[in-house]
């Protein structure tokens, strides 16, 4: 902690940063808020007012629809924008423009699904879908992310840091995908689609907040894929780690249309969780344990009633 903060008045000059969020009040968002926050940061948050609006009060918050203009005063200057919720090239025509002139770091939240090829296991420089793919139902959210990505590099050169997130979990998750497996292997789950041999990839969303501080702080560009819990990790490990104490295993069916299972892939694309985030690592991601984010997720679905 002491080391980062150093680390920001050398690159930043001053003890206060002033950065930028785009859509932080929700799942990701609004955990890379929770961790500036904890780190005496206090963002400005961007956003449409639709969700989350009454969270963080006591930070400054400015209603914007990134698809119409976006207005910011000349003088103003960024540390960093740390953008969270563009999907498709019209999200970034009014922001980019916005901020072109005014920010020295933008962060992209990515995603691994800009991958084309997954015949073999990822690294940053694996093939990315095509562009021409954006309006495909399979392929056009990564298709969209490729576009986004393409534009934004165009726009901000080396003051781009891109990120390409995996399947991300812990509490505030409104995906459905790691809260499916908690909440169904507490009911008695009989079948599931998740072979045990098959890798198996995800991060807490909590650590993905942390390295994106810890990469702001160094002022960090470039592009890393950002998965975990770590190498090796299977089908058989996450439901060992997933299922409450002294309870059977479920069993496995080849039928993956049977309870359409998150997680479970087919072998033809299980490279999209046999994702390389050596690079992350080296540049400072630092991982949970599970039990931690079943702890902390599990905890979060009982106060919300969804458990």
């Amino acid at each position: 902690m002491v080391t980062s903060f150093l680390v920001a008045i050398l690159f930043y000059g001053r003890f206060e940063l002033k950065i930028a969020v785009l859509g932080g009040t929700r799942f990701v968002g609004r955990h890379i808020v929770e961790t500036l926050i904890q780190r005496g940061i206090k963002p400005v948050l961007f956003h449409r007012g639709v969700s989350g609006a009454g969270l963080f009060l006591d930070l400054e918050h400015r209603k914007m629809d990134r698809r119409q203009e976006c207005c910011l005063d000349d003088a103003e200057a960024w540390d960093a924008v740390i953008d969270t919720c563009a999907y498709r090239p019209e999200d970034l025509v009014h922001t980019s423009k916005a901020f072109q002139n005014c920010t020295r770091h933008y962060v992209y939240v990515s995603t691994i699904s800009v991958y084309g090829e997954l015949s073999q296991p990822l690294n940053e420089d694996s093939p990315l879908l095509r562009e021409e793919d954006l309006d495909d139902p399979y392929n056009g959210y990564g298709a969209g992310k490729v576009i986004c990505e393409r534009l934004l590099g165009e726009t901000f050169e080396d003051r781009l840091l891109v990120l390409r997130p995996g399947i991300l979990a812990g509490p505030w998750d409104p995906t459905d995908r790691f809260t499916w497996w908690l909440r169904e292997l507490r009911q008695n789950l009989l079948h599931h689609g998740l072979r045990p041999e098959q890798p198996v990839q995800f991060l807490d969303a909590r650590d993905f907040g942390a390295f994106i501080y810890e990469l702001l702080m160094k002022k960090t560009t470039g592009i890393f894929n950002v998965t975990g819990p770590r190498e090796g990790y299977t089908g058989q490990d996450f439901l060992h780690d997933l299922a409450p104490k002294g309870a059977s295993p479920p069993s496995y069916s080849d039928d993956i249309a049977l309870l359409g299972s998150p997680f479970s892939i087919h072998k033809d694309n299980q490279a999209l969780f046999e994702v390389n985030p050596s690079k992350a690592l080296a540049a400072g991601l630092k991982r949970r344990e599970v039990s931690s984010t079943v702890r902390d997720t599990l905890e979060w679905m009982r106060a919300e009633g969804i458990y």
